[in-house]
C-alpha cells in the first residue's frame, strides 16, 4: 500500500517534489531512496490494538527537488552499479555496496505515547530488512505495480539496504 502510494504521486521524471513533502509522503519516498544502503528501525506495541514501526536510513533522503531513484535498467553486471566497491547482485536486480563508516548522526528519540521496553527481536528485524529490500528488489524490476494498475519506472543502481542496530552512528 505504501509503495502505491508513493508511484501513484510521482512525477514521471521521479523528482520528489514539495507537494509529495506537504502529502506527508516523505518517510515513504525514502523506501525508494536509490543511495540509502543502511537502515535502523524500531517497533513498539502500545496497546492490544496498535504498533507502531519506525525506520531511519542513512545516508538520509527525501531531499526536496532531488531524484528518488535512477530511472534505469537495473544492474546486470558491477560495473553498471557506479559506485566503488558495489557488487551487482542480478537476482535482486539490487547493487550491494561494500561495508562503510557511517556518517555521524545523533538520534535522540523521547516515547511519549508509548513506552521504550519495545521487544524488538532479531526475528523482526531481519524481517523489516527483508521486506524493504524485497520492495526495492521490485522497484529496480520495475515490478512495483500502482493503483492504476501500471508499474513505477525501472530503478538503475538502486543499494540494497543492510541492517544497522542501535543507531546509524
Amino acid at each position: 500500500l505504501v509503495q502505491r502510494i508513493v508511484y501513484d504521486r510521482c512525477t514521471s521524471n521521479n523528482v520528489f517534489t514539495p507537494q509529495l513533502y506537504q502529502q506527508g509522503l516523505g518517510e515513504y519516498a525514502q523506501l525508494a531512496w536509490q543511495s540509502s544502503n543502511k537502515i535502523g528501525c524500531a517497533v513498539t506495541t502500545c496497546s492490544n490494538s496498535y504498533t507502531a514501526v519506525a525506520c531511519e536510513y542513512n545516508p538520509g533522503g527525501d531531499a526536496v527537488f532531488t531524484t528518488i531513484y535512477d530511472i534505469g535498467d537495473p544492474c546486470t553486471t558491477d560495473e553498471d552499479c557506479q559506485c566503488a566497491g558495489c557488487v551487482c547482485s542480478k537476482d535482486e536486480a539490487l547493487c550491494i555496496p561494500p561495508s562503510t563508516k557511517l556518517t555521524e548522526i545523533n538520534i535522540s528519540a523521547e516515547f511519549i505515547v508509548c513506552p521504550s521496553d519495545n521487544g524488538m527481536t532479531d526475528e523482526v528485524r531481519w524481517m523489516l530488512v527483508n521486506t524493504h529490500n524485497k520492495l526495492r528488489t521490485q522497484t529496480a524490476q520495475g515490478k512495483a505495480k500502482n493503483a492504476f494498475g501500471g508499474f513505477a519506472p525501472k530503478a538503475a543502481r538502486m543499494l540494497k539496504v543492510e541492517r544497522h542496530d542501535n543507531s546509524l552512528s
